[in-house]
């Protein structure tokens, strides 16, 4: 469970006393000045190449989680950095997420498609750990979407359905009360069909 492994007990009990963190001052505290200032930022296109040491990756767009979202292939290396792209195992095993404005599934499903054509050996996610290799994560990542899809759909059959409704037939009440991306599948899936929240 997602909300178990990215919030543990231990960290939704200390949770309610850090209403007012600030997340940004602590890291001004902990790592020293980080802001990155406006002449420090540079646009990454699709097939930019960065180097980082002895890596030299190339930059691939990839729609559908977030609006911008891109991964890094080292094509001689056989490396992907695949951001949050796929599915793994805990921590971060709750993805796939998408959003409207990012795609949605369609656009999320290409851009699977799009990364499985590459010759991957390794892939490293944001979150978590991959379940098998770079093609079963793939694959998962592909069913999750494709399940949750169909889950939709059959809610549909038995009548009309808000989406709070659907958001607890698809997710659990604790995943909802911590995550507040969840319902974002939902709001995406209905201005993808066509309906109205």
């Amino acid at each position: 469970m997602q909300e178990q492994a990215v919030l543990p007990d231990s960290v939704r009990e200390i949770s309610l006393t850090l209403r007012n963190y600030d997340i940004l001052d602590n890291f001004d505290k902990t790592c020293g000045e980080w802001v990155l200032k406006k002449d420090d930022i540079s646009a990454i296109n699709d097939g930019d190449e960065l180097q980082a040491g002895a890596y030299t990756f190339q930059a691939i767009p990839t729609s559908g989680h977030d609006i911008g979202m891109m991964v890094f292939y080292e094509p001689s290396r056989k490396l992907l950095l695949t951001a949050d792209l796929l599915k793994g195992l805990r921590p971060g095993n709750a993805l796939p997420w998408y959003s409207s404005s990012a795609g949605g599934p369609g656009e999320y499903l290409a851009s699977l498609d799009m990364v499985e054509k590459l010759s991957v050996k390794d892939a490293l996610p944001s979150h978590g750990i991959l379940k098998g290799s770079f093609i079963e994560a793939v694959g998962h990542t592909r069913d999750a979407i494709l399940k949750r899809e169909a889950e939709i759909v059959a809610s549909l059959k038995n009548g009309p359905k808000t989406c709070d409704q659907l958001d607890n037939i698809l997710f659990s009440p604790i995943l909802l009360e911590v995550c507040l991306s969840a319902p974002s599948a939902l709001s995406c899936w209905t201005s993808a069909h066509g309906f109205r929240a």
